[in-house]
This record gives structure tokens, sequence and C-alpha cells, in this order.
């Protein structure tokens, strides 16, 4: 039996679960919530988290009645991306040390595996598409060949972010979450307005829709046009039927009978009701859960954890960090594949097309210096469009951001929104990965204080059970 302690801390929930072969046994958590009409932000996110998480790691090794982790916890996974550098940090750092005071190995998480491995777990999905739709993240998933491939997203912005910047706007509280709120306000509303409708194939755009309601629904609310109800119930129809349109494609696409909704949004009542419709109409069926799995949850993470586990990945410590967008990631891979060819086809190497010889882009051989300085001489001005134009254009880029922090932070109105690391040089900064310091304070505040009855004298039943370096992925085994 194969138990696993999950930490999530990617927004503003941050929360601890553990689970052992299927079954949650713990699952607590605590919930940042923002003064009225403003957003969470990372820095006051982050400092919630840190103020909680001990607490919540000693809930939920209560609930699951573990008195001796060190023996009775058999890995640490955590949230490593995407999500907010700053919460991200928080977890990956208190991860790291349980997982050196307990010498237990470590499994670093894609958040949105986790929502949807969780959504398989409770309701006993076989292979269904997917829809996963929350405050950060709009898609329409399938699993296909060992990998869970997007067959269509959001191209601006999150169904759950726009929801929530909606219901900020007509007063609603944070409390328990925005989106929440404007559900329940939308159940008074009995006036369908006209909203933009933007499908295009299996993606979606809602930053129009969202301009709209901003400006144009405000002005019918105050014109006594329609009320603030009657906006919601427009806003959540018109959205959802964007979503069930799309699913249904990505259905039809891969000839699925079973769809998952999961993420914040998917606890939506009105959203699974208009699904459900969709997939009895298609002879489907429907899986969804409610608000204790749908949203953000360490249980989700323990899920994926426990997957990892089972197929004996380990993960070297020194990779365990937190990567706030993985598109960056696939943007920075794409361009380095793209240069390694483009510098072997440059030198006329005997195999001039790598995908059809080599099956790793690592394998392109490109040791033959002489050919590459013969290249650079013929290529010389791809080779300043393509690797020197770049850097010079971002540098000029930086200097034109730097100049107007220093002009906005003369105005006291939005010196504070600059300096919070919602702006994207911090969060640039944030990828750096974590700091020895903070590191080494919190192990030794760990072992002091709160969490020194949790690091028992006694050795590990299976021994020492450090991380060695193996490259691994948190996919589905």
């Amino acid at each position: 039996m194969v138990c696993i302690l999950g930490i999530e801390s990617s927004a503003n929930k941050v929360g601890v679960g553990i689970v052992r072969d299927g079954e949650v046994l713990s699952n607590p958590r605590a919930t940042y919530h923002a003064p009225l009409g403003e957003g969470f932000r990372p820095p006051e996110t982050a400092a919630h988290h840190r103020k909680n998480i001990v607490r919540i790691v000693l809930d939920a090794l209560q609930q699951a009645e573990i008195k001796n982790p060190r023996n009775e916890i058999d890995g640490i996974a955590y949230t490593k991306g995407p999500g907010m550098g700053a919460p991200l940090q928080v977890g990956a750092i208190v991860a790291r040390t349980l997982s050196q005071l307990w010498s237990i190995p470590i499994y670093p998480v894609n958040h949105c595996i986790g929502h949807i491995e969780m959504g398989r777990l409770i309701t006993k999905a076989e292979n269904p598409v997917v829809l996963y739709v929350s405050g950060g993240n709009t898609q329409v998933i399938s699993y296909s060949n060992q990998r869970y491939r997007i067959f269509g997203e959001t191209l601006d912005i999150a169904v759950g972010n726009c929801l929530d910047r909606f219901a900020r706007l007509v007063d609603l509280p944070n409390d328990p979450f925005p989106a929440y709120n404007l559900e329940q306000l939308a159940l008074e509303g009995k006036k369908l307005i006209s909203l933009p409708y933007t499908v295009k194939g299996m993606d979606l755009s809602l930053s129009g829709i969202l301009s709209y309601v901003e400006h144009k629904g405000l002005q019918m609310i105050r014109s006594g046009e329609c009320t603030a109800a009657d906006l919601c119930f427009s806003l959540q129809e018109t959205i959802f039927a964007m979503l069930v349109e799309i699913t249904e494609r990505a259905m039809a696409h891969c000839e699925s009978d079973e769809v998952l909704v999961v993420g914040g949004v998917g606890s939506n009542k009105r959203l699974q009701t208009m699904m459900s419709i969709m997939a009895e109409q298609r002879g489907a069926k429907l899986f969804a859960t409610d608000e204790r799995f749908c949203i953000d949850n360490g249980a989700m993470i323990a899920q994926v954890g426990w997957h990892m586990a089972n197929a004996k990945m380990v993960i070297a410590l020194d990779e365990c960090v937190e990567r706030c967008n993985f598109c960056h990631y696939l943007a920075e891979q794409f361009l380095i594949a793209f240069i390694s060819i483009l510098l072997c086809q440059m030198a006329d190497f005997e195999h001039s097309s790598p995908a059809n010889n080599f099956s790793d882009i690592s394998e392109i051989p490109l040791y033959n210096f002489r050919s590459c300085i013969e290249a650079a001489e013929r290529y010389y001005f791809w080779i300043f469009v393509v690797l020197i134009l770049p850097p010079i254009i971002n540098c000029g880029s930086l200097l034109i951001s730097l100049t107007t922090i220093i002009h906005l932070r003369r105005l006291k109105s939005v010196t504070e929104a600059v300096i919070s690391s919602t702006h994207w040089l911090a969060r640039t900064a944030n990828r750096v990965g974590l700091g020895d310091s903070a590191h080494n304070a919190l192990m030794e505040y760990a072992k002091k204080k709160n969490l020194q009855k949790l690091v028992p004298v006694t050795a590990h039943k299976n021994g020492n059970r450090s991380a060695s370096k193996v490259h691994g992925s948190s996919e589905r085994p």
C-alpha cells in the first residue's frame, strides 16, 4: 500500500491531502479571501499560505490518523505549476523540507493533471473527454498515447477569470469565491441578453464578452434595461453554451461517449446541467464532482504523486522547484529544436533531416564546429535574424518597461500594483528557482518548532529513500 501526502498552493487556496491506494484519508485546506472588489495578489496570497501551511499539514496527518509520518508516508507530492510564483514557492519549499526531514521521495506534479486524475478517481470515468475550467485554465483535453492532448482552449482569458472579474464589477463578495456568488445571483435572472459569442473550431475567446459586459452591460444596469441578476444569468448561459459546443465537437472528433468536467468552475450546477443535456442527446455519460474535489485541493496532487510512485519514478531534489507557466517552457524547447535543425541544415550534414534519423533532438550531431563556422559565414544574415535580433528587441522592451515602471511608481494610486509580483518582470524572476536561504531557514524552523514532533528518532522502515537523479514526468503510468 502506497501512501502519498500532496501539497497544493498554486493560487489562493493552500491544501494538504493524503491518499492511500485511491482512498482519500484527509483533505484540509484554507482559502485567502481578497478584500471586496479586488482580486488576490501573489504577495498577500503567499503570506497567507506561509501562515497556514504548517497547521494544515498537522491537521491532515491528524485526520488521517498518521502518528509516525516518516514510516507511514511513502512520498511527498507538490504542485510544481502552472500557477502564481510566490504561492507555488511556499508549497515547493515545504515539500522539499518534509522530504528531507522524513527521508522520503518527492514528486513535482502538474496542477492540471491533478484536477483530471482526481476527477477520474472520484467518478470512476474510464477515458473521457475532459473539460477543464478554472480561474486560470480553460481547455478541452483527451488522453492519447501516454499523453494528455489539448484539443481546444481559450485564446485569451480563462472562464473563471472572466466570471470572477465581472462578479467583482457588480460588487459580489469574494467569500467563498466570486464565481459561486455570481452563480447564485444568476438564479434570480429572468431576461436573456444577447452577448458576443466567439467560438473558433474547438477554441473560444472570452475577452470580447468580458469587455462588452464591463462597458455596455453596466450602462444597461444603470439605465434600468436589465438587472445585475439578468446580466449574470446571460453571461453564464452564453459562456457555458460556448463550452458545451467545443466539448461536443471534441467528443465527436475523439468518438468518445464520456465527458468529465473538472476545475473550480466545474462545480457550477448550471454548467453541469447544460453538459448533461448535451451528453444525453449524444448517448454519452457526464461525470462531475462537487466543490470538495473540483476546487483546488491537496488530495488531487497526492493522487498524481501516487501514480508517479507506482510507476517507480524518482526525481532529483534539485529539480523540484516551481514553474509558473509551462507554456513558456514549451516555447523555449521549440526554439532550441528550431535553431538546432537550422544549424544542421546550414552546415550540410549528412543527416540533414533530423526528424527522419534521430529519435530525440539531443541526438542531432552538432560537434562539427568547422562546418558550423563555414555555415555561419554563408548564412550570417539569418543567424543575425534568429539569434541576435531577438535579444536586442528584448533589451529594448526591457528598457521601455523599466522606464514605464519608474514613471508609474511616482503615481501613488498605482504604486502597490506596480511593485507587486503580478508584474511580468517579477513573474520572470520567480522562475529562477528556490533560494537556499529560504529553504535552510525553513529547515531550521521545522526542526526546532512546529515539525519537531514529526521527526521521530527511529529509522525508516525501508531505510533511507532519498531521491536520486532519475528523470521523469507527471503523466499517467
